[in-house]
Formats: structure tokens, sequence, C-alpha cells
């Protein structure tokens, strides 16, 4: 979990304190959702591709967001982004 803050932080862009609530609880406002803490149960969430150059399959694999960007590079077969850090998610070109 902790990795998971330290890879949010900004070092001029956050604030001075980072925190995080007990596992179950949840701050927001009266409407909306959150996937925004670091606990497994709040980050894990589907992932969907389907369409043209996608085989069909799926997997339960985990995957980082970070991934999302190569992965559709790939797809449209065209250059990744200048910053992404992932890799493409072998599961989708299987």
């Amino acid at each position: 979990m902790y990795e998971k803050l330290k890879r949010g932080f900004h070092n001029r862009l956050s604030g001075d304190i980072l925190y995080t609530l007990l596992p179950g609880w949840v701050e927001y406002d009266q409407t909306g959702s959150t996937h925004g803490s670091g606990y497994e149960y709040d980050t894990h969430v589907p992932l969907v591709f389907m369409g043209w150059g996608v085989k069909p399959g799926s997997t339960y694999e985990p995957v980082d967001i970070e991934d999302i960007a190569p992965t559709v590079s790939g797809i449209l077969k065209i250059t990744w982004p200048q910053a992404t850090t992932g890799n493409p998610i072998p599961a989708v070109f299987k």
C-alpha cells in the first residue's frame, strides 16, 4: 500500500502530509465513489479491451495502470507516448 502512496507523490505538487484511512473506510462527497485508496479491495477493478486487433480471451493476471498506454499503442501499431513507464499487457496480444 505504501508503494502506491510513494508513486503518487510529487515533490512540488503534493502536500506535506500523506495519510491513509483504515481498511473499509472511504472519504467522499454524498454522491459518487472512489478507487483512490491504496488497499487491494479498492483498486482491483475490471479492465476490458475489445475490438479490432484484440484477440478474444480473459486473464486474471494483475496489471498496472501504466500498462494501458503501451497496450493501446500496440493495438494501434503506433509509438508509445514519450513518458510511458509501463509495458504492453501480454494477454491482449495472445
